[in-house]
């Protein structure tokens, strides 16, 4: 049985244009709703539009270290937002959350707006390859511990492969959200260069180059 490795095109919000699929680097789309009330007091600034932030959590709500977008224009009344966002390896998790902020504080006396709502949780899918590093040199035939980190998949392949392209399907593991473990059986396998591919679902994968080397 193969794996293959997949490239995958992402299609641009700007239109028609597109660029390569990079496994470290995808664009995500979601959407948050919120309502802009307004204030009893200052009710000649009901039809004036305020700016909001949008925050990213990567712990459910505990701290919201990431600006995803800055001064939105918010109508009085329900809004809809639809964002993107690049996704990298430090934003891999399960437990995301998006919070839409005024600007100001909520002392100041233009609020006129909900301070703090908040998406429900999603999850912002990765993998990587922590161990071995690239041009490591691993002893055949032997096992060998291959270490990756993982969000959002609920099975991983892990496959060899001798030429980069096409790999042989060595192990499927249930990945749960923590750094998993896999004695790699590296047998029938000749000295030279060799990859290991860690993918999840269809489009999001790893690989790393090692050189074999006779026990």
């Amino acid at each position: 049985m193969k794996l293959h490795a997949w490239i995958v095109l992402v299609l641009i919000a700007a239109g028609a244009h597109a660029e390569p699929f990079n496994k470290f680097d995808y664009v995500m789309e979601k959407q948050i709703s919120f309502n802009r009330l307004d204030h009893p007091t200052l009710w000649w600034n009901g039809a004036s539009l305020l700016r909001v932030n949008l925050d990213l959590s990567l712990d459910g709500g505990v701290t919201w270290p990431h600006r995803i977008a800055t001064g939105i224009n918010a109508k009085r009344g329900n809004n809809i937002y639809t964002y993107s966002i690049r996704v990298t390896p430090d934003l891999w998790t399960e437990h995301a959350k998006l919070s839409a902020r005024t600007l100001w504080s909520s002392t100041a006396t233009n609020l006129i707006f909900n301070e703090g709502t908040e998406s429900g949780e999603f999850t912002i899918a990765g993998v990587r390859i922590l161990s071995p590093q690239p041009g490591a040199v691993l002893t055949v035939p032997g096992f060998h511990e291959l270490q990756w980190r993982e969000a959002g998949a609920p099975q991983v392949s892990v496959g060899l492969s001798t030429n980069g392209v096409d790999y042989d399907l060595i192990a499927l593991v249930d990945s749960p959200s923590i750094t998993n473990s896999l004695m790699l059986p590296v047998v029938n396998y000749t000295p030279g260069p060799i990859w290991i591919c860690v993918q999840a679902f269809s489009n999001l994968f790893d690989t790393v180059q090692c050189q074999l080397a006779p026990l």
